[in-house]
């Protein structure tokens, strides 16, 4: 019988050996060196040896799968339907009713001023913002300050039933922080 050699090399120019351990062939596969010296596959290794490199090809080769499996998912319609059913999700949820903290803007025949509330409404109402209040004096009840001389304070529940009737879309449940003392 006639003994053959274990190397062979292949028309890429790699050489591969061939051992027999147990009931199993191992295939090495070594590449022969370039015409000039310098093997690019095997600088490409010593660059990439060690546990970055492994952990660095096998992304790549998930990602790689990926992209074959999922990228004929990724249509521009099922972006739009996406998108779409994030709106109409987005619609629904602003339906339902909301406590939240919201700033009114307010106009006392002309004297103008933000006063922070907490309300309760729809979540359309209450992102909307709403318009400015425009409140008579007769609206409110007022007493002279008794720390600023020609000042006055407005009571919080005068204000707050004033702010209501302005904005009927939602219920001011209660004013946040000191009102602001009005000069006249």
């Amino acid at each position: 019988m006639e003994e053959r050699d274990p190397h062979i090399q292949t028309s890429s120019g790699e050489e591969s050996e061939i051992r027999a351990g147990g009931s199993e062939f191992q295939v090495e596969r070594r590449e022969m060196p370039a015409e000039n010296g310098t093997n690019k596959h095997s600088e490409q290794r010593k660059r990439s040896s060690g546990t970055k490199g492994v952990f660095k090809q096998s992304l790549d080769k998930t990602g790689n799968q990926l992209k074959k499996r999922f990228g004929r998912l990724i249509s521009p319609a099922f972006l739009l339907m996406l998108v779409l059913s994030f709106g109409m999700w987005y619609m629904t949820k602003l339906g339902y009713t909301y406590v939240s903290d919201i700033e009114v803007r307010v106009n006392i025949e002309g004297h103008k001023m933000v006063i922070p509330c907490m309300a309760e409404g729809e979540g359309t109402d209450l992102l909307r913002g709403g318009k400015t209040v425009n409140i008579k004096w007769a609206d409110l009840d007022v007493t002279p300050s008794a720390a600023n001389p020609g000042h006055i304070t407005i009571s919080y529940e005068s204000l707050r039933n004033a702010i209501s009737v302005g904005r009927p879309d939602i219920k001011i449940i209660s004013i946040i922080g000191a009102i602001p003392e009005v000069e006249l």
